[in-house]
């Protein structure tokens, strides 16, 4: 008998870049550099905003009914492809932390099926994402 395998995805900074979509926000409305995932110095540091400036931007993402599902695929076609076939074959579920409109994790799983080709993904909004692996991995949280 093969052991269960179970994949968890981080969304943001992994598939998704968050960055680039926070910094184009904070562009729009201040005029201030936009960036990517790959340029960010260290996480939730944003070159050439001020603390009430990201405080502004989180603002309008939270009522941004669209925000999470326009933001940038970082995978590449074939990487797109194989992660496609990962979720198809294993048990797959895409945590994040994500904050936002209540429409947040299902924007998510929108964003997952037509960005990167995942049959009904299993998204997971949390910030205690190595939490809920263990949970996961324990089965607490499986089918």
């Amino acid at each position: 008998m093969s052991a269960r395998r179970v994949l968890l995805f981080d969304v943001d900074g992994v598939l998704a870049d968050f960055v680039l979509g926070f910094t184009t926000l904070g562009h729009k409305l201040f005029d201030t550099p936009i960036t990517d995932t790959m340029h960010q110095p260290a996480r939730d540091i944003f070159p050439g905003l001020s603390d009430e400036q990201v405080a502004v931007i989180w603002e309008h993402v939270a009522l941004a009914d669209g925000f999470w599902y326009n933001l940038y695929a970082l995978p590449t076609d074939a990487e797109r492809k194989a992660l496609s076939f990962l979720a198809q074959k294993h048990e797959t579920y895409f945590v994040t932390a994500r904050k936002g409109p209540a429409n947040v994790q299902k924007q998510t799983a929108n964003w997952l099926s037509d960005a990167l080709t995942i049959y009904q993904p299993q998204v997971i909004i949390s910030s205690k994402k190595a939490t809920i692996g263990q949970y996961i991995i324990s089965g607490s949280l499986a089918n």
